[in-house]
């Protein structure tokens, strides 16, 4: 008895080892896979992954342009990103790329479900099994446009979830610089690309 007992938690332990290097059927697994950043990046641009580094979308656009599409006509869809965050040491200050450099790159999961009249947003780090949030919004906004001449960008393209239908970008951008935490407005921005 002792014997099979052992047997069964090596095999356990083994399987648990290797779950982050094992591809997943569904896509849905991704999210939910706790797993460095290298083997989340991996893993997401082997699934049916959006993917976003350096501030743009690298696999998975045709996924996110079916997923708008699909809520603008009003019907369920899903979909889930991934977003690489790195730090380029090119345009931050020695001090902090130092400092944070050892916690990167990290990669956040974002799975978004709509089921015709909401969205459901739930967001992860990929090396932790904790959720960052959990939120449901009303609407699935598009900003896009020019950015600021002193910017490194010419312009962008972003889509948030809100609340409100009318908010604007600059709006959400007021709110996180005011003083007043009344000010600001609970969104999340589930796609951001900036173009050079």
């Amino acid at each position: 008895m002792k014997k099979i007992i052992a047997l069964l938690l090596v095999t356990l332990i083994t399987v648990l080892i290797v779950s982050c290097a094992a591809p997943m059927r569904e896509n849905a697994g991704i999210f939910d896979r706790v797993c460095s950043a290298r083997e989340a990046l991996e893993a997401a641009k082997k699934e049916d992954v959006v993917v976003f580094e350096n501030n743009r979308v690298s696999s998975g656009l045709d996924l996110w342009n079916t997923f708008y599409e699909t809520v603008c006509d009003g019907k369920a869809a899903s979909v889930i990103c991934a977003r690489v965050y790195d730090l380029d040491d090119a345009t931050v200050s020695s001090g902090y790329y130092e400092e944070e450099g050892g916690a990167v790159p990290q990669v956040f999961f974002y799975k978004i479900d709509f089921d015709g009249t909401k969205f459901d947003a739930k967001v992860r780090l990929s090396t932790e099994k904790k959720l960052d949030r959990d939120e449901t919004f009303k609407y699935l906004l598009r900003y896009e446009g020019e950015m600021l001449k002193t910017s490194r960008y010419s312009s962008y393209n972003m889509y948030v979830l809100a609340d409100d239908p009318d908010v604007t970008r600059e709006d959400i951008w007021k709110g996180l610089i005011s003083s007043h935490a009344g000010d600001q407005i609970r969104h999340l921005t589930v796609y951001e690309e900036y173009y050079e």
